[in-house]
């Protein structure tokens, strides 16, 4: 029997009268690209935190293949996690930094230095190596940041919107890479506020508003256009006042191919410029505390 890589069952969260989360329900069966979506204090840090294990929950179950997230270490291998800012020691070089990343999740010297020399010639980032964080580009920055995330393999993969405020080229680094890791069998959980992204990357899409699961359904059940798609998430988060029309479900169109991915990003406008198809809410960010590999509080 597979055992599906994410399972929350009526999963709650409370912080005191404040309800983040309220029996929350859902299952990730099989590997892929999961757009995770919601306007600001929706739910979507404290899901992410949960997943960690860096939270208890209030009430309801959650596992990880089978496994609660806060009972073993195994959980501490099976995930990685990359927040929306670069967390890179400035003092030391991309080697090293991600070195440091492998000892985290319990890496010797040699078994990460191997590893993340094997990453990054397979990025074409080999070159960057001996640089330290501040002479990198942002787009370089932002690639080291996920290669180091990969230093542990994780079979899970958390990332919050990891191509926002980055270059054409990067972006297609990245997509070609996602696509790469799901044909390896991992599982990502994409935090994104773009619609292209959404469509484009995601076979299935989780949308949460006021602590609730609002929509857990293959992401073409959103719209067939771009226009559509949006007008279905206003209608979740904003309660417009017409509903949008009944969609046919339609086939489930296959992952993209590398090429197609390289292909998306390369159409999308400039970093400096504002894509007028971006989701217009407000993410919440989770820091990451590299000195202790736990969630900032």
């Amino acid at each position: 029997m597979i055992i599906p890589p994410i399972t929350c069952k009526d999963l709650t969260k409370r912080f005191g009268s404040l309800i983040a989360l309220e029996s929350v329900s859902f299952s990730l069966n099989e590997p892929g690209v999961v757009g995770l979506v919601g306007p600001n204090g929706s739910g979507k840090s404290t899901l992410l935190r949960l997943l960690m294990g860096t939270l208890k929950p209030t009430a309801g179950e959650l596992h990880l293949f089978g496994h609660s997230p806060r009972e073993s270490r195994r959980h501490h291998t099976s995930i990685g996690y990359l927040s929306a800012a670069d967390r890179m020691f400035p003092e030391l070089t991309v080697l090293e930094n991600m070195i440091y990343r492998g000892r985290l999740y319990d890496l010797d010297h040699q078994r990460g230095s191997t590893m993340a020399a094997r990453l990054l010639r397979e990025r074409n980032l080999y070159g960057l190596r001996d640089r330290r964080p501040d002479t990198l580009s942002t787009g370089q920055r932002r690639q080291v940041s996920l290669l180091s995330v990969l230093m542990h393999q994780p079979k899970i993969l958390l990332l919050d919107e990891p191509t926002t405020g980055i270059d054409i080229t990067a972006i297609s680094q990245i997509y070609r890479l996602m696509s790469e890791l799901c044909e390896e069998d991992v599982t990502v959980l994409l935090a994104t506020h773009s619609i292209e992204e959404l469509v484009t990357l995601c076979t299935r899409t989780l949308a949460l508003h006021d602590g609730q699961l609002v929509y857990n359904r293959p992401t073409v059940e959103l719209g067939h256009t771009r226009k559509e798609v949006r007008d279905t998430l206003q209608y979740l988060f904003l309660g417009t006042e017409a509903p949008p029309r009944p969609v046919q479900m339609p086939k489930v169109e296959p992952a993209p191919t590398n090429s197609e991915v390289v292909e998306f990003a390369n159409s999308q406008p400039g970093s400096n410029g504002k894509d007028p198809d971006m989701i217009d809410f407000e993410y919440s960010v989770m820091d990451y505390d590299i000195h202790s590999g736990r969630a900032a509080p």
